[in-house]
């Protein structure tokens, strides 16, 4: 995973903890996943292609979900207009560790995703948000809530057809 955290100041702590657990978890099989592959079958090919970014962005409780919709949409923006490498647009992502957001405000993470999903849509892309108590169910097992986090923090991707789903 490269780090690319130029513009805020970084967590090392907290970024650190959130790539151990894309490593470990969102690119392994989960026995709860209720299919075959790993729990985020998009992560491995970017990490395989160097294309999976990491950036910090502070957490301004006073704005509360405006303010984290608002960060999001900085990101989209960021993702988009990103030089890619060549022939690797498809599998990059963009994933924001959000510093200094307690837990218990995961829920407002999660309705700036939801205000925010339609715009990202709208331009070919894809917003999910992870947190430690983010309700966020697997597709193929309502059960097993696959956006659970150590951090709050949120990810950019291009739409694929498994989106439809």
């Amino acid at each position: 995973m490269n780090d690319d955290s130029a513009r805020r100041d970084t967590g090392p702590g907290e970024v650190d903890e959130l790539k151990e657990w894309v490593r470990d978890f969102l690119a392994e099989p989960h026995d709860d996943l209720g299919r075959e592959g790993s729990v985020c079958p998009f992560i491995e090919p970017a990490l395989r292609a160097e294309t999976l970014l990491v950036e910090t962005a502070e957490y301004d409780a006073d704005n509360g979900w405006h303010g984290l919709a608002d960060t999001m949409r900085t990101q989209l923006d960021s993702y988009a207009n990103r030089s890619w490498p060549e022939g690797k647009k498809s599998i990059s992502s963009l994933v924001t560790v959000l510093l200094g957001m307690p837990d218990h405000h995961g829920p407002l993470l999660d309705e700036a995703q939801r205000r925010v999903k339609g715009e990202a849509v709208r331009r070919g892309l894809m917003i999910g948000q992870f947190h430690p108590r983010c309700p966020e169910p697997s597709v193929w097992n309502s059960s097993f809530k696959v956006s659970r986090a150590p951090q709050p923090a949120f990810a950019v991707r291009r739409m694929a057809l498994h989106d439809i789903l």
